[in-house]
């Protein structure tokens, strides 16, 4: 058993970085120091994570047409049991952006308004995603659960958060959770449908 574990991390180490092809990655990564950076920061080593600023832009001209109030009711209170219901690192996150962070306005960061038009955003951009490592699905979880190329002041600050939302698979993890088990895809789906976007 210790021959074959001891074969299996040789052959780790001697593979190159699934980024940049250079010599000696993490042997559980398989990406360098550099590029498993710049996964945990954009979702990929390869493309940068789009800022979004005029697709934003779009998506709050589109929500302007649009009353969300009662389907901000029924998320609130869905978020508010899903927030609630165990101790995980999704959970909890959004418990941080949905109740217990406020800005400056003494309101939540995020809401379902602030959801609706982020992933509106993300479905509107048009460049380049790494599909092999499921960019797009990494976008969308955490516009879904987390601000998303927007700076916000917070009170108190957030520099908690820091080491959580440089976990790419708890945003993917969110993809289905809160994007799709939230109803966020659904309303989406049909705002685009409305405006003629699919």
């Amino acid at each position: 058993m210790f021959h074959y574990q001891a074969q299996w991390w040789q052959s780790r180490l001697n593979r190159r970085c699934r980024g940049c092809n250079k010599h000696r990655p993490d042997p559980v990564s398989l990406m360098c120091v550099t590029c498993y950076k710049r996964y945990k920061r954009d979702g990929s080593p390869n493309i940068k994570r789009p800022q979004l600023k005029h697709e934003i832009k779009q998506a709050e001209a589109i929500l302007e047409r649009y009353d969300l109030e009662e389907a901000q009711t029924r998320f609130k209170g869905w978020m508010r049991s899903y927030a609630r219901a165990s101790q995980g690192t999704l959970n909890w996150l959004c418990r941080e952006f949905f109740f217990d962070l406020k800005g400056c306005n003494g309101e939540p960061l995020m809401d379902l308004k602030q959801a609706i038009k982020q992933t509106l955003a993300v479905s509107l951009y048009n460049g380049v995603l790494d599909e092999k490592r499921q960019q797009h699905q990494y976008l969308y979880g955490r516009a879904s659960t987390s601000l998303l190329g927007q700076r916000k002041e917070v009170k108190g600050g957030r520099h908690h958060l820091i080491d959580v939302m440089r976990r790419p698979k708890l945003f993917r993890q969110a993809f289905n959770d809160v994007f799709i088990n939230g109803g966020i895809a659904r309303l989406l789906a049909g705002i685009r449908k409305a405006e003629g976007l699919n």
